[in-house]
C-alpha cells in the first residue's frame, strides 16, 4: 500500500520494475520416475515375476529428485545404477533350474558376504572385479545434450531397462524397454503384445558371441528438457493494458508486471586429455532480475490505482499430456523461511 503523502492520487506515474530477486527453485526439469531396471529374460519367457530384481523397489526404481541441469541428472542416475549393482553383490540372485527364462549369472555378481557399501573395497577378486561391479550399467552423457545407457557384457546378460512413460518422452524412445538385441542393436521391441492380459514375452536373445559393452544413444537432447518454456511471472491486480500470448490454435491474457525466463547454468566443456573431457558448471542459490531502470517493464498507472494492490509471483511452465503441451501456473515454491523481494521505482509523468 502506497499512502496519499507519497503519491497524488489524479496524477499518472510510471512504474518500473527496478529489481527482482528469488530463491532458486528446487526444479526446473523434472521430478518424475524414469525408469526401472528388471532382469533380462530369455525369448519366449513371459515378463512377469521372474523380472523383478531381488531388491526392494526404490533400489531398482529410478526417480530423478529436484533435479536443475543435466549433469545433476547424470550424477544422480549413475548414483542410483552403481549403488544399485553393488547392492547386487550381496544379496541371492534366484536362477530357475534348469535356467530356461533367465540367463546365467555373471561371475561377477557371485554373492558376497560383505556389506555393499563398505565391504567391496577390498572383495575376493581384487580391484578389478570392483571396477567390473561399478560398471555393469552406466550412463554417459554426450555434448549434444543426449544421454547413453552402457551395458557391460556382463550387465547385458543380467540387466533390461523398462522405461515409464515419462523415461519415454524424456528420452525420445517410443519402446518401452531398452535392451539389446541378436544383431547387437537396440531396435527390436524386447516386449510383445501380451496375448493374455498383463502377460507379455521376452522376444529376443543377445548375439551368439558377447565380449564387450554396447552403448544406447537416446533420441532426445537432454538439453531441450532444461527449458520447458519455463517463466518466473510476477502478475498483480494493477489494471495494466492487457498483453495477449498465442499458443498454437489457443490465445491467452495475461495481466503480469514482468515475466522472466530463467537463468542459464552457463555448461562449459572441455578436454584435459585424450580421452577425457572436462564438465563445468555454475549453479545460483538466488536468482536476480533486472539490473536497471533500462527494462521493458514499464507501466503507466494513476495514484488512486496504487493505493491498494496485490502482487503474486507464479511459475509459468508447460506440461505435455502425451499429444501436446499445456500451459500451466502455480505459486512459486517458496521454502519456509524464505522470501522474495520486489524494487519499484515510480516517476510522475508531466
Amino acid at each position: 500500500m502506497l499512502t496519499y503523502p507519497t503519491l497524488e492520487p489524479n496524477k499518472q506515474y510510471t512504474l518500473v520494475v527496478e529489481k527482482l530477486t528469488v530463491p532458486a527453485m528446487d526444479s526446473l526439469i523434472l521430478n518424475d520416475t524414469l525408469f526401472t531396471v528388471e532382469r533380462r529374460l530369455v525369448t519366449g519367457s513371459a515378463l512377469g515375476v521372474n523380472t523383478v530384481l531381488p531388491l526392494p523397489v526404490e533400489f531398482t526404481t529410478f526417480t530423478a529428485r529436484s533435479v536443475r541441469t543435466v549433469s545433476q541428472l547424470v550424477y544422480q542416475m549413475n548414483t542410483f545404477l552403481r549403488e544399485m549393482c553393488q547392492r547386487l553383490t550381496t544379496v541371492v540372485i534366484a536362477q530357475t533350474v534348469p535356467a530356461l527364462h533367465q540367463f546365467v549369472i555373471p561371475a561377477t555378481f557371485t554373492r558376497q558376504l560383505v556389506d555393499w557399501f563398505t565391504g567391496l573395497a577390498n572383495p575376493a577378486g581384487g580391484p578389478d572385479i570392483v571396477k567390473a561391479i561399478k560398471t555393469a550399467l552406466q550412463v554417459v552423457f554426450r555434448p549434444d545434450g543426449k544421454l547413453g545407457f552402457r551395458f557391460s557384457a556382463d550387465g547385458l546378460k543380467l540387466f533390461v531397462i523398462r522405461l515409464t512413460d515419462a523415461g519415454q518422452r524424456v528420452f525420445g524412445r517410443t519402446q518401452r524397454y531398452i535392451a539389446l538385441d541378436a544383431q547387437g542393436l537396440f531396435v527390436t521391441d524386447y516386449e510383445t503384445p501380451a496375448v493374455i492380459p498383463n502377460l507379455a514375452t521376452a522376444t529376443m536373445n543377445l548375439p551368439a558371441v558377447l565380449s564387450e559393452a554396447y552403448i544406447f544413444i537416446c533420441d532426445n537432447s537432454m538439453f531441450s528438457h532444461i527449458s520447458y518454456r519455463n517463466e518466473l511471472v510476477l502478475q498483480t491486480s494493477l489494471p495494466l493494458d492487457n498483453r495477449v500470448e498465442v499458443d498454437t490454435n489457443r490465445s491467452f491474457y495475461r495481466r503480469q508486471l514482468a515475466s522472466y525466463n530463467f537463468p542459464s547454468h552457463q555448461t562449459k566443456m572441455e578436454y584435459t586429455a585424450v580421452k577425457h573431457r572436462q564438465l563445468v558448471e555454475t549453479t545460483q542459490t538466488m536468482y536476480e532480475f533486472e539490473e536497471s531502470l533500462n527494462t521493458h517493464n514499464k507501466f503507466k498507472v494513476t495514484g488512486t490505482d496504487l493505493q491498494n494492490f496485490h502482487l503474486h509471483l507464479v511459475t509459468r511452465h508447460y506440461e505435455y499430456d502425451g499429444q501436446r503441451y499445456h500451459v500451466k501456473e502455480t505459486p512459486y515454491a517458496l521454502h519456509q523461511d524464505t522470501f522474495y523481494t520486489v524494487q519499484f521505482a515510480l516517476r510522475q509523468v508531466k
